[in-house]
């Protein structure tokens, strides 16, 4: 483990290289070996350690500087996350449109089926928007939403996406109507889940 001082500063830099949209893990354990490795041997030389610990931190010089140089000088890996973010956000757009339509219909259009299954449905509907917007929002500006918040969001996605898609084929076998758009929408929260899950992985295991 890492002194204060010291797990600070990493965190800063972490903080930094999100924001431009790389995966610092490999970096930030090489800071941190260096960083040890510069206390130890100021140590050796006779400093405290938590002035060992601010002379190593100032001879990296500022987190935003080093991340900086990291996004200037090591070339972003080349991988299906270039492909799949425009597809993710257009799935995002895709779900929420049609998660207001539902909510819309329910409460304003054809409430059947009495106040406990609108509201059923409104919030189900309700958190679809805000899984999109989750998504949205780590697009445009990586970093500030938590990969456990993401995961959980895509999870949720596909557990819905699922059932929602096993229930429009039960209800057309029983009442012999199928909901084509009921499918299409159920079929783009699966993949919508599946495509941020697989983007959440690749980000903690890509190298930049």
């Amino acid at each position: 483990m890492t002194a204060g001082v010291l797990s600070a500063f990493l965190d800063r830099v972490r903080a930094e290289l999100e924001a431009r949209g790389r995966a610092p893990e490999r970096l930030l354990a090489e800071l941190e070996d260096h960083l040890l490795e510069r206390v130890s041997r100021l140590r050796a030389r006779g400093f405290e350690a938590s002035r060992a610990e601010r002379e190593a931190v100032l001879d990296l010089g500022p987190p935003e500087l080093i991340a900086r140089r990291y996004d200037e000088e090591v070339p972003r890996a080349l991988s299906l996350e270039v492909f799949m973010s425009p597809i993710a956000m257009a799935l995002a757009a895709l779900t929420s449109l049609g998660a207001l339509l539902v909510a819309v219909h329910s409460l304003f259009l054809d409430p059947e089926g009495g106040p406990l299954w609108m509201a059923v449905k409104v919030g189900q509907s309700l958190a679809v928007i805000a899984a999109g917007a989750l998504i949205v929002r780590h697009r445009v500006a990586p970093g500030r939403t938590t990969a456990a918040l993401l995961l959980a969001g895509a999870v949720w996605l596909q557990v819905s996406g699922g059932a929602g898609f096993a229930w429009t084929l039960h209800l057309a076998e029983v009442t012999g109507d199928l909901e084509a758009w009921g499918l299409v929408l159920t079929l783009a929260l699966a993949a919508q889940g599946a495509l941020v899950t697989g983007s959440l992985w690749r980000e903690r295991t890509r190298p930049a």
